[in-house]
């Protein structure tokens, strides 16, 4: 089987937890002995849909950087029974805000704020990371074919670092240090100082290095501004041995 994967960037340019993901399902798609072509969304032409025609299969990660015109060509050609194609949802991109929290009940108030709604109305499937991701997308888009994976993806190497690891806690309280701002490294370090909590801002250039790290905490703070559909980082602290002090209403993870 053939499978054309699409994202607006790959984990070789931005390892970011949605990019780990999608790497990590092309792998294990082609451990399987599936052919799979990586595809920047921006490059994605009407050569896509014709390959769906031609019994090859689309799966469609990051799309903000996809033409609008290939959205609605791969939309029309599946609502007249031809090509075939699943969304992996990341983050929410069917919403102008990219966060469910904003709204009254994760609910947009009009049609207005939310983006190609056809586009994910034709999708064979929505791939949902969580219960409440899966709760927020049918709450404004009530009729795609929404799926609750109801996980993330680990490589073998993180889940033999985490069968192996050594829990040794010798420090008290940690903040994941982070550009991004949706991770709100500012509340976390507001709420230790408000609270007299004495903490520590940690980084690693992997994921088993971070792993490594919060084993050595007895505690992590994260405070998201936004709706996050899993929260990998939260799953690692608690293998870790790590208590959470966190908004659990945001986390699909919880």
């Amino acid at each position: 089987m053939k499978v054309i994967f699409i994202a607006d960037v790959f984990a070789d340019q931005i390892p970011g937890g949605g990019e780990i993901v999608n790497d990590l399902v092309c792998q294990a798609l082609e451990e399987k002995g599936h052919r799979v072509q990586k595809v920047l969304s921006r490059d994605a032409g009407e050569d896509v849909a014709h390959a769906s025609l031609n019994g090859v299969h689309i799966i469609i990660g990051n799309h903000l950087q996809m033409n609008p015109e290939l959205k609605q060509l791969l939309a029309s050609s599946s609502m007249q029974g031809g090509c075939k194609y699943i969304i992996y949802e990341h983050d929410h991109k069917y919403l102008r805000s990219r966060d469910p929290s904003v709204y009254d009940n994760f609910t947009a108030p009009s049609r207005g704020h939310i983006l190609d709604e056809y586009f994910y109305l034709c999708a064979t499937a929505v791939l949902c990371q969580s219960k409440i991701h899966k709760e927020a997308l049918l709450k404004n888009i009530p009729n795609v074919k929404a799926v609750n994976l109801g996980c993330s993806i680990w490589s073998d190497d993180f889940i033999a670092a985490a069968e192996n690891l050594v829990i040794e806690k010798s420090e008290g309280t940690a903040i994941i240090e982070s550009p991004n701002p949706t991770k709100n490294q500012k509340k976390a370090e507001e709420y230790c100082q408000a609270e007299g909590i004495e903490y520590d801002l940690i980084s690693s250039d992997s994921p088993v290095g971070l792993l490594n790290t919060l084993a050595e905490y007895e505690q992590y703070v994260f405070f998201p501004k936004v709706l996050e559909t899993f929260c990998r980082v939260v799953v690692e602290a608690k293998l870790a041995g790590c208590k959470i002090i966190t908004n659990p209403k945001l986390l699909g993870v919880a």
